[in-house]
């Protein structure tokens, strides 16, 4: 271990930017964990977490439920966080 947090290089991923991508792509993504999960559309937030929480939850999830707004019913996949990453960086 080098004493690094593998999680500071995925900071740049915020509620706003994913919901930005959702806007952009027509999906819908879900993510964290059953207690608290949460969707990020074109809407905005849907999800039983507190606001609060919002930004905790998209920063800690490591697997992310995308489902296409206009795919056949039924259509979703799951992404890994360094998968979402390169998704992300691809697009803008």
């Amino acid at each position: 271990m080098d004493g690094r947090d593998d999680r500071v290089e995925s900071n740049w991923i915020t509620p706003e930017f994913l919901e930005f991508f959702c806007r952009a792509n027509d999906l819908v993504i879900g993510c964290g964990g059953v207690a608290e999960r949460l969707w990020v559309s074109p809407f905005g937030f849907a999800g039983e977490a507190p606001r609060e929480r919002i930004g905790d939850i998209v920063r800690d999830s490591v697997n992310f439920e995308v489902i296409p707004m206009n795919g056949p019913d039924g259509a979703r996949y799951f992404m890994t966080r360094p998968e979402l990453e390169s998704q992300l960086r691809k697009s803008f």
